[in-house]
This record gives structure tokens, sequence and C-alpha cells, in this order.
């Protein structure tokens, strides 16, 4: 089966918002949000902030749990897509809908697949 194109503009404009999330939203340093997500170090934030890489789907699920000082959470459609609000509102349905999917997009892929996406997405940093 061949591989889809990317979409560099995407890869760009993905990154993109995840910089305004640390930085802005968030108001987290490189660093610190590395070992939010289970970094050992804030290379792979710095890739992002390059927009040579960008954090696989378990990181991303957990970056969806962490709050702003008002409670509320990044919003993984947005993340991705651009559509809708970059943050949810505390303790909204939103926050618990999209933890949900991430959830089950993590659990229908298998760890197999997880691992697959992991390799696609740091394929990135290659193009």
């Amino acid at each position: 089966m061949a591989r889809t194109k990317r979409d560099p503009k995407s890869r760009r404009d993905m990154c993109d918002r995840f910089v305004w999330l640390m930085e802005t939203a968030l108001r987290l340093r490189p660093g610190v949000l590395a070992k939010m997500l289970g970094y050992t170090n804030a290379t792979t934030i710095t890739k992002v902030k390059q927009r040579e890489a960008f954090p696989d789907p378990e990181r991303l699920r957990t970056l969806a749990g962490i709050k702003t000082k008002d409670g509320a959470c990044p919003n993984l459609h947005w993340l991705i897509t651009g559509d809708g609000t970059p943050l949810i509102g505390r303790g909204s349905r939103e926050i618990r809908k999209s933890r949900a999917v991430a959830e089950t997009i993590i659990r229908k892929l298998g760890p197999e697949r997880v691992e697959a996406l992991e390799r696609v997405l740091s394929d990135l940093k290659a193009n």
C-alpha cells in the first residue's frame, strides 16, 4: 500500500497551533511542557517549534489534560484541524468528548499501530 503524500502546510499549521497553545494559552516553557508530556528533554518540543516534528498520539492525549489557570484544556480537534476553539472550558462536555476521542483512537489503533503512527510522525522531521 502506497504512503499518502504529506501536506507540509498542514504540518506547519499544526506545529504553529501547538506552539501557540504552549506559549500563549498554557504559558509554559518548552522544557516544562516536555517534562509534563513525559519527554526526558525539550528536543522534540524544540523540533515542533522549528516545524520539524510533532508529538505522538499518547503525548497529545496528555496535552489534552493540561489545564490553563482558568481550568480550560487544549482542544485536540482544533490542534489538528484548526477548526473550533483552541481551548475547551473547564468541566465541559467538549473536554470529556476530546479525551474520549483520544482514548478511543489509541485503543482502536492498538500498540503496533500506535508505534507505526509514532514512526510516521517522527518521519515528519525528515520532510
